[in-house]
């Protein structure tokens, strides 16, 4: 395996996506968003990933064991 991400920069990163895709379905606010996102940086962790598109990542979450449909 050649993981180059740190796991705990994962879960933030993953923290971050959670609560864009709670924003989009009106759960909560885009100002929770940015708080969520600002938290992370204030511990200068990172914020965003580049390389990756929105449709694989959205298809690889709907086989996680965690998964809830909409």
């Amino acid at each position: 395996m050649n993981f180059k991400e740190f796991h705990g920069h994962c879960v933030g990163l993953g923290c971050i996506a959670a609560s864009k895709i709670s924003a989009l379905r009106g759960m909560i606010s885009e100002e929770q968003v940015q708080d969520i996102k600002n938290t992370f940086e204030a511990f200068e962790m990172p914020v965003t990933v580049s390389g990756l598109d929105w449709k694989d990542v959205y298809a690889t979450t709907k086989s996680d064991k965690k998964w809830i449909p909409a």
